[in-house]
């Protein structure tokens, strides 16, 4: 792989603009190349004598001129040297270089004036860069500091040492400063653990509007606290390791940049100008190599009892490689996929299963299981081709969502799990449907094979066992439960994206219900799906289902401001309360056709599709900016093609209405109105699919805009 690549392949998406333009500079020696050849070409002996009187010339001035007793240089290489003059000069953002080119009789002098004045600035720029990161990195080295002495307090006065020894070990963690710290009495601090349990959030919620702090201190808290301030010093160890890379890297840059230099211009002059890479401030400074070298010993201390081995292990985590078998077993799955569903249809078909007496009873009592099913395996596959597309326009997904490298989903995991349960979702269907074809049907052996089908998945994903990806299962299941108990904890990123998700699966989730009924009530037996449809509970509980992803993100909204005290999230509140009204005045309508209640349903529903259609595209993915490079959409694109973004802003303002098949009737030849419905539901996923990718595009130029590539971890102990 060529450097070039390279060096892009190796930088922090975050820090991509901070990085040395070198792809630039590598354009500009290519032009002197150009240049060079060009003139070679035309003359050659004219400009060899040009060069070589001039060089003369400059000799005789400068041996006229220099001290007496003073040695004029006689190599080739000190009188190249000389043609450049690299001057120090200090700012208001420290030591920069400005290199004056004193060539001349070169067909590319102007080329070459360029390329020094571009290295300066890029010079300049990283040293600004790495200066102001190395500070937020001091500064955090002194408040982990403080964290770490208030840790081994607490943990003295649970276990009752006397002061004597309290004292004396008090000190004796190591600090992380750069600087001499003056000693002094350890503050009062409060301890400050984010809930683990609703209760504990509960007890939290209410303490926080009475204006108090929680200050008991147990073992249970203080090992969250020592769990907390480990998470903080392995993101502030990848601060450091990150920021170290970066330095190496563009040095590394500098010095490819000028060896292609060197060999355009048959010079040596970047050997020289290399030097005074290496003595400005990002080649000088060791403050970010000790806090590395301080931050390991005491991580092995203090966290993993002295061993080294695993200390490392937990701040250098091993990514983790790619397998043969997970693509490999992807294909068979897919490939089974494909015939399953091909076999499917032909069963269908041959059969003229869709024109038998039982296909209305099959496909009101039994589809909608399936139909489930198949929402949420759509939407497997779409999650899968957004992290391919994540990973392929460099957008740090992994950061936004906080996932953990050593056990995230890649795309190819998303897809074997896709592939894998639709083959068994396939196969349960086509087996249901032979077993249960004609006169064979509705005995109880046969009615549950969509039974063990749910069973099955909802067992893979609730397993405790150590197989299939459990960090991920489990990471998923955290994440839902604070979903559905939002108000007592604080939201994050991945909370609220998964509340999003869901609000595209209603349909689902009501078919859900309806599994749970038609099993739970034994209705499968004779394939009663009336005593589930026409129950007025499970009509009750049919609002609760339809609403709970929307009250989830209306309740994320207020508790976002209250944390954060933002405004946009009342407004956001207000859109989903919309979304509330027009949710529940569809289904009213479904079950009373009143002329009234369609009027508020459609005036409603076209409020909140507006109103979310506007806020996706405006505040979600950042687009319509009238006076942006790229027109109306924004300034920085991913995707190098504008017409997919104009393609995805119609697709999603066509989407949004698809809510109106529920309210005009609509019929299609061959198309049983269950399938029909699974289409709208399916177009809706797809059309979540496609939110997400621009959702996290944005987010992802929003960390660049601010040089954001660590997470900020909450510290358990505050003054």
């Amino acid at each position: 792989m060529k450097f070039g690549k390279q060096f892009e392949t190796q930088q922090v998406p975050e820090w991509r603009e901070a990085y040395l333009n070198y792809r630039q500079g590598k354009e500009i020696v290519k032009h002197m190349a150009k240049i060079k050849k060009q003139s070679q070409e035309e003359s050659e002996p004219q400009l060899s004598r040009r060069i070589s009187n001039f060089r003369r010339l400059v000799s005789g001035f400068q041996h006229a001129h220099s001290p007496r007793g003073a040695r004029s240089p006689t190599s080739p290489e000190a009188r190249e040297e000389e043609m450049i003059l690299i001057e120090p000069k200090q700012t208001s953002d420290g030591m920069e270089f400005q290199t004056a080119f004193l060539g001349v009789g070169s067909p590319h002098n102007e080329l070459e004036r360029t390329f020094f004045r571009l290295l300066d600035e890029e010079l300049a720029k990283l040293n600004k860069f790495y200066k102001s990161k190395e500070k937020e990195l001091v500064t955090q080295a002194a408040a982990l500091d403080s964290q770490m002495e208030a840790l081994l307090s607490a943990k003295k006065s649970l276990n009752n040492l006397d002061a004597g020894n309290e004292e004396s070990n008090a000190s004796s963690h190591g600090h992380l400063s750069v600087v001499e710290e003056d000693g002094g009495s350890l503050r009062q601090i409060k301890i400050d653990i984010p809930a683990a349990k609703p209760a504990d959030a509960l007890a939290a919620l209410f303490a926080e509007l009475a204006n108090k702090s929680i200050t008991n201190l147990n073992s249970r808290r203080l090992k969250r606290a020592e769990e907390m301030l480990q998470n903080a010093f392995v993101e502030f160890y990848k601060g450091l390791y990150i920021l170290r890379n970066f330095c190496s890297l563009n040095i590394i840059a500098f010095s490819k940049l000028l060896k292609k230099y060197n060999k355009v211009t048959q010079r040596n002059l970047g050997r020289k100008y290399m030097k005074a890479v290496e003595d400005s401030y990002i080649g000088q400074s060791e403050i970010i190599q000790k806090l590395m070298e301080k931050v390991e010993v005491l991580f092995t201390k203090h966290f993993t009892d002295s061993n080294r081995r695993d200390a490392m292990q937990v701040l250098r985590p091993e990514a983790r490689k790619e397998r043969h078998r997970i693509s490999f077993f992807v294909g068979v799955f897919f490939g089974l996929s494909v015939a399953l569903l091909v076999s499917l249809v032909l069963t269908i078909r041959v059969e003229r299963l869709y024109v038998r007496e039982y296909a209305m009873t099959y496909m009101d009592a039994v589809f909608p299981i399936f139909s489930m099913l198949t929402a949420v395996l759509l939407h497997f596959f779409l999650y899968g081709l957004n992290i391919y597309m994540w990973r392929r326009t460099r957008i740090n997904h992994t950061f936004i969502l906080g996932l953990n490298r050593k056990s995230e989903l890649r795309f190819r995991d998303v897809f074997l799990l896709a592939t894998g349960l639709s083959t068994l979702a396939l196969s349960g269907l086509i087996l249901h449907l032979q077993l249960t074809a004609g006169e064979r049907c509705c005995q109880t052996y046969q009615e549950i094979i969509p039974l063990l089908v749910v069973a099955g998945m909802v067992v893979l994903l609730c397993m405790p066992f150590n197989i299939l990806y459990r960090a991920t299962r489990y990471f998923f299941l955290n994440a839902l439960w604070h979903c559905l108990l939002t108000p007592f904890y604080k939201v994050i990123i991945t909370d609220f994206l998964l509340a999003d998700q869901l609000t595209s699966q209603v349909p689902a989730l009501r078919d859900l219900e309806y599994v749970l009924c038609y099993f739970g009530g034994g209705f499968f037996k004779d394939r009663n799906s009336n005593a589930c449809l026409k129950n007025p509970t499970f009509i009750t509980f049919g609002f609760v289902m339809a609403l709970l992803p929307y009250w989830c993100r209306f309740s994320q909204c207020l508790r976002r401001w209250y944390d954060e005290k933002d405004v946009m999230q009342l407004y956001n509140a207000l859109k989903y309360f919309s979304a509330i009204l027009a949710v529940a005045a569809r289904l009213a309508y479904g079950y009373h056709k009143d002329p009234l209640l369609l009027g508020f349903t459609i005036a409603i529903s076209a409020t909140a599709a507006i109103v979310s259609t506007y806020w996706d595209l405006v505040y979600d993915w950042g687009l319509l900016e009238r006076n942006s490079a790229n027109p109306w959409l924004r300034d920085k694109l991913a995707i190098p093609y504008k017409s997919v973004y104009y393609f995805a802003i119609v697709s999603n303002i066509l989407l949004r209405f698809a809510w109106l098949q529920s309210l005009i009737p609509i019929s299609m030849p061959g198309i049983n109105p269950k399938g029909l419905s699974l289409i709208v539901a399916s177009l809706e996923v797809i059309r979540r699919g496609q939110w997400n990718y621009y959702r996290l595009e944005n987010e992802h130029f929003n960390n660049v805009g601010k040089f954001r590539a660590v997470k900020s971890v909450p510290l358990p102990f505050v003054d």
